[in-house]
């Protein structure tokens, strides 16, 4: 889903994700990065009210999520991208149920790509929210949210797909 929307969706105060989006599994992208292409044009940012009026809240998610099952392990890498108009610092992800740390430092625009889980495979589909912690320079801590659509294999389940659902500031 464009982030654009999910924004649109935030500051109308609905919820970001809305089942009707992606639920029919039929991605719809003919160039993930088409939108990312000129970061420097485009500050997505997300406003929460504060008792001193609204605050800023840098966008940072996780984009893209490619997992790797051996035996009964599974790898799952993701591309982390900082669309804030500042650096920011990633501190742990939770996927799983299972913390990782990552810390890593993200410039403005930047894109990387982070090992974010090494574990046994999952077995259940119950467990299917990722949680991002980072900070910015004040070290004023959020947390991104995402959805996570899983693949079932004979017993097992691996990551077929990952979506942003929002940002908590912490």
């Amino acid at each position: 889903m464009p982030l654009f929307k999910t924004l649109g969706r935030l500051l109308k105060g609905q919820p970001p994700y809305q089942p009707q989006d992606d639920m029919g599994y039929k991605v719809d992208r003919p160039n993930d990065d088409a939108e990312f292409e000129k970061p420097a044009n485009r500050t997505p940012q997300y406003a929460a009210d504060t008792n001193s009026g609204a605050k800023v809240l840098p966008a940072v998610l996780i984009e893209e999520i490619k997992s790797h099952v051996s035996g009964n392990q599974l790898e799952c890498y993701g591309y982390v991208r900082n669309e804030s108009p500042y650096n920011v610092s990633l501190d742990k992800v939770t996927l799983f149920g299972s913390k990782r740390e990552i810390d890593a430092t993200l410039k403005a625009g930047e894109r990387r790509e982070f090992l974010l889980y090494a574990g046994p495979t999952p077995t259940s589909p119950n467990n299917h929210i990722a949680d991002l912690q980072f900070f910015d320079a004040n070290h004023d801590y959020f947390v991104s949210h995402h959805d996570v659509l899983l693949r079932h294999h004979d017993t097992t389940y691996d990551i077929e797909r990952i979506h942003f659902t929002g940002l908590t500031d912490i």
